[in-house]
């Protein structure tokens, strides 16, 4: 019985999983761009700014 409770639920994630995958890539997409991601997505879009690190610092 554990078994068949294992395999519904791998099972179920599965078919959710794909079933979002196919609806994103149709819809927003699954890849960004290559120059938006030389950018960097938190700049692109939120506007935010890396932050500098002091030398030698560790984080």
């Amino acid at each position: 019985m554990q078994l068949a409770g294992i395999v519904l639920c791998v099972g179920t994630g599965v078919v959710t999983g794909t079933i979002l995958a196919f609806v994103l890539s149709h819809t927003i997409g699954l890849r960004v761009d290559e120059e938006d991601q030389a950018v960097g997505l938190d700049q692109l879009y939120w506007g935010l700014k890396p932050v500098e690190q002091e030398p030698g610092a560790r984080g």
